[in-house]
């Protein structure tokens, strides 16, 4: 299996270096739709990250949101969406890294792990703290706008790293 990701990185890493010197854009294509399914047959394994990070960078370098769609095979509203979930991961980030404290109920919201639709559901909602979170129950969360089983799982499953539970 080590040798499967030696290739699946290698092929990765020769894509990005087409890519980046703007040549052969047909082969980059084919590398990366060969590394897609080397990936897939993998377990599906590839992480998100490293695409984000690219969207990010061609975003501040000024690209166009169609110019960055092009760039990674997306539309300008996944590219769009990808940018927000970035900027939102890296202002969770900060702000995890600038409070090394526990959570408690105390705790504002920001300091869990949300998606940017469930932060904006907390957002409407005018919840602000972690005990206003685990006062509610899923049902009640599921009543939210926007928010679905998926939220309440990964909500549970990060409070439950904190030590939480949400109410019954």
């Amino acid at each position: 299996m080590t040798d499967e990701w030696a290739r699946l990185t290698n092929t990765l890493r020769r894509a990005l270096e087409l890519a980046e010197q703007q040549h052969d854009y047909p082969e980059v294509m084919r590398l990366l739709a060969a590394a897609q399914k080397d990936g897939l047959r993998l377990g599906g394994a590839l992480e998100s990250r490293p695409v984000e990070e690219r969207i990010a960078g061609l975003r501040e370098a000024g690209e166009s949101y169609a110019a960055i769609g092009e760039a990674v095979g997306l539309n300008r509203e996944n590219v769009r969406q990808t940018l927000r979930r970035h900027e939102h991961a890296q202002r969770a980030a900060a702000r995890r890294d600038a409070d090394g404290s526990p959570v408690t109920a105390e705790s504002s919201v920001d300091r869990l792990d949300l998606s940017v639709t469930m932060a904006n559901a907390f957002d409407r909602e005018k919840i602000t703290t972690v005990g206003q979170v685990l006062a509610l129950s899923p049902r009640t969360l599921m009543k939210f706008k926007n928010w679905g089983r998926v939220s309440t799982a990964r909500l549970q499953q990060d409070l439950a790293r904190h030590g939480f539970k949400l109410a019954p």
